[in-house]
């Protein structure tokens, strides 16, 4: 069983590090979901420009290698990520400019840019989806044990009594010369 919040918080406030926090409206499933699909699409998009460069004879420059499937996964993360974030982040504090003379303004281009410096990216996704992965620890409480009852709940009944033994126990009298003697071969 999991709890619901009665409404979700219209923003939150998250910590990345340095110095540099984000303001951030709820993560729902359809906005997950968006985000994916955003990603999905720009991957593809990118996978098909790779592989008619590499059929034109063409260097792929900075395109992925169409076949190089963990780059591809890495690249299809860091898109879901600032697809999410560009969507979710409404404000910030701690970002500069270029040259570090003034506040860099939160547009959606300079979130994406932010999302793209490693580690922000990365926490920013762990941050963002910490309430699922808390509705899912929730949830965990509440699964089968291994006895069969709820982790959190108690047994109904005590432990099952110790089977006793089917074979007669050994006669204490018997000995080595009790065997037979003679071969039976």
């Amino acid at each position: 069983m999991i709890r619901l919040p009665a409404q979700l918080p219209e923003k939150r406030t998250i910590a990345l590090g340095l110095g540099v926090t984000v303001d951030i409206k709820p993560v729902t499933t359809a906005a997950m979901e968006t985000a994916r699909a955003d990603a999905r699409r720009s991957l593809e998009g990118l996978v098909e420009q790779a592989r008619e460069r590499q059929k034109a004879g063409l260097d792929l420059g900075d395109l992925p290698d169409p076949d190089d499937e963990p780059a591809l996964d890495g690249i299809f993360y860091g898109l879901v990520t600032r697809a999410l974030a560009v969507r979710h982040v409404v404000a910030w504090d701690g970002v500069g400019n270029a040259d570090g003379s003034d506040a860099a303004p939160c547009t959606p281009e300079t979130v994406a840019a932010l999302m793209l410096c490693y580690p922000f990216g990365e926490r920013f996704m762990a941050a963002a989806t910490a309430d699922a992965l808390a509705m899912v620890a929730q949830k965990k409480s509440f699964t089968s044990g291994p006895a069969g009852t709820g982790a959190a709940a108690s047994p109904i009944a005590g432990p099952a009594p110790k089977p006793t033994s089917p074979a007669p126990a050994a006669n204490p009298a018997a000995t080595a010369s009790s065997a037979p003697m003679s071969s039976t071969g």
